[in-house]
């Protein structure tokens, strides 16, 4: 095997280890409290399309964030409901900048009407 094929290979195991990783600290895939082999399968099967889905985001963002610090942030955008009409967001960083490059959405507004949030969800 070459030095370039058995970086290749490497790199290929350390991106598969790293997605165990992922799965299992970020996702909580473990310990498994169901036990039927349908709940176990569809348990995993959640797991592997969020897993999925953080890779896709990871590309989309030009791998520029681990799958981590993109949980993170996600995790911490939220709202506080201030009136009848109007939200107050609470937080926003770098990586939801990124995100909102990356899919043309207005994100960092720190407050926000009924209706801009519900054009938002429907994107």
């Amino acid at each position: 095997m070459s030095d370039h094929d058995m970086r290749k290979v490497y790199c290929g195991l350390a991106k598969i280890e790293d997605s165990f990783k992922v799965t299992k600290t970020c996702f909580e895939s473990r310990p498994v409290y169901v036990w039927l082999n349908e709940h176990i399968n569809a348990h995993f099967t959640t797991c592997f399309l969020a897993l999925v889905l953080i890779r896709l985001l990871e590309q989309k963002l030009r791998n520029r964030f681990s799958a981590a610090q993109i949980l993170r942030s996600l995790g911490k955008y939220n709202c506080t409901h201030l009136d009848a009409n109007n939200w107050q967001f609470t937080y926003y960083d770098k990586v939801l900048d990124a995100c909102a490059d990356a899919f043309d959405m207005k994100l960092n507004d720190k407050y926000k009407t009924q209706q801009q949030i519900q054009r938002m969800l429907r994107y």
